[in-house]
């Protein structure tokens, strides 16, 4: 008998459905559902779908399992019966692979010398995300277990041990080659596992230290790797990753180069690290932002505060902010701020402390004195027509006033050389609200100045010109006026 497996990486659900229900393969009345309410093929398929939906996608994850279960037809016995003998074997198969999974099973009888169930699982665990997980080990040990008891309870199916011999006597509990690896021995070749140990032990041998074998390595499309205290080669290419154990040359490695230097290399190299999503790099700014303004560590947090985000100190463990709205954490290390951070002084000022006491950024207090002023200026009957007639033209009349002084104001500071930042308030508006008017505004304000700029430079240059026009005029009423008198 034979039982392989096949993952998926697609939600092919209903493609396999159809194959495996094909009419005139399958034997309908074989159809058995594992862990389903139904046996028909349409509500089991609904089932699963319902079911996968739990299933979190990632990269080059599974979605399913196509598995096949075969016996050899052999005489002294009636086709009913090996058929009933083969659903038997199949639902003690599929009891101990995915005991909390559901499954769907269908029998084949398409071919003259074998009967065989398809059988498609379900990647999760009913109702749950968790993974119907089984390692190599396992998933062989089972198919020898459920080989040996269609030896032991079946004789009158008459099958014959070939699952066993692809084990080469090995330890059950070691997946240690694949059926294809297998056939490929038959034919008297080596395996690809086989020639990548000669490279790797090729390599180890020409080497002298750890940067030589990777060298040696990248000659042949493979880098070294490291996870814990495991060690292996990884195709460049492709990214298959190959244990030096599994490969056969863990202990000439270790010989070679000691645990010792492997982990020193391991160190050395620098870690690759994921780039900053879109988010993490706003915040980056902000925090940039309010460091710019403050050379405090009191005053630094009760900035941080004010755009919405808490500071946290786990000492030598991680230094960092929470985003307070989606409770995000981002460490200061990760965004290269660290160094910063710490050079933050411990001192509180008078006036720093004064001004972080009152819990208000300059935007706030700017925003408060807008309103004050806005309510010293409208009357009684300003605010009936607000409140029955809706009418707030009065109030936006004395907002756009307020914006244009504010706007004047900070024009005659860029003059002087001193420009328009945005705060740290601005830029968290823009990551939370998406409001940009205060970059807006700046973008307002910078392009009055170059304006009133080239204007007032254009002014000096006519004014030069006009002076140079009038010297020279000077100059020759000058001329002149010589002339005239040395003829006299």
């Amino acid at each position: 008998m034979i039982i392989k497996s096949k993952s998926r990486k697609d939600k092919s659900y209903s493609q396999l459905m159809d194959y495996i229900t094909e009419f005139g393969r399958a034997e309908e009345g074989y159809y058995y559902g594992h862990n389903t309410f139904s046996n028909d093929p349409e509500k089991v398929l609904q089932e699963i779908f319902e079911n996968a939906k739990l299933i979190k996608d990632r990269k080059n994850g599974n979605y399913l399992y196509h598995e096949f279960l075969s016996i050899t037809k052999e005489d002294g016995i009636s086709d009913t019966e090996r058929k009933d003998k083969l659903r038997e074997i199949m639902m003690y198969y599929i009891e101990r692979r995915a005991q909390n999974g559901m499954a769907f099973c269908a029998m084949h009888d398409d071919h003259e010398h074998h009967l065989h169930y398809h059988i498609m699982i379900c990647a999760n665990e009913i109702g749950s995300s968790k993974k119907l997980r089984m390692r190599d080990s396992e998933f062989n040990k089972l198919k020898l277990e459920t080989e040996q008891m269609v030896l032991r309870d079946y004789p009158e199916l008459k099958q014959e041990l070939t699952m066993g011999k692809r084990l080469l006597n090995a330890d059950i509990e070691k997946s240690v080659i694949s059926d294809k690896e297998v056939q490929i021995k038959k034919r008297g070749k080596k395996t690809k596992i086989e020639n990548i140990a000669d490279i790797v032990s090729l390599s180890i041998g020409q080497s002298a230290s750890i940067d030589e074998l990777n060298t040696n390595l990248s000659h042949y499309g493979f880098e070294l790797y490291q996870r814990g205290n495991t060690y292996g080669v990884k195709d460049v290419e492709t990214g298959t990753a190959y244990r030096f154990k599994r490969l056969g040359v863990d202990e000439s490695f270790a010989q070679k180069f000691g645990v010792s230097e492997a982990n020193k290399s391991k160190r050395s190299g620098a870690r690759k690290q994921k780039p900053l999503d879109e988010k993490a790099q706003k915040i980056k700014i902000i925090i940039e932002q309010i460091l710019r303004e403050e050379t405090t560590k009191e005053g630094f947090i009760q900035k941080l505060t004010n755009v919405g985000l808490r500071f946290y100190d786990r000492g030598e463990v991680s230094k960092g902010v929470v985003d307070i709205a989606d409770q995000k954490a981002y460490r200061f290390g990760r965004l290269g701020l660290m160094e910063k951070v710490n050079n933050l002084s411990d001192e509180t000022h008078t006036e720093q402390s004064t001004e972080s006491g009152s819990s208000k950024s300059q935007d706030q207090v700017r925003q408060g004195e807008s309103r004050s002023k806005q309510d010293d200026e409208i009357t009684a009957k300003d605010h009936l027509r607000e409140w029955v007639f809706g009418d707030f033209s009065k109030r936006d009349d004395i907002r756009k006033q307020q914006e244009a002084e504010r706007d004047y104001q900070d024009i005659l500071k860029a003059l002087q050389g001193e420009g328009v930042e945005l705060s740290a308030s601005d830029l968290m508006k823009e990551l939370i609200a998406g409001n940009f008017e205060a970059r807006d505004r700046k973008a307002r304000i910078e392009k009055a100045v170059k304006t009133i700029r080239e204007r007032q430079s254009l002014k000096v240059k006519e004014t030069i010109e006009k002076r140079i026009k009038k010297l020279k005029e000077v100059s020759e009423a000058r001329k002149h006026e010589s002339k005239h008198s040395d003829k006299q």
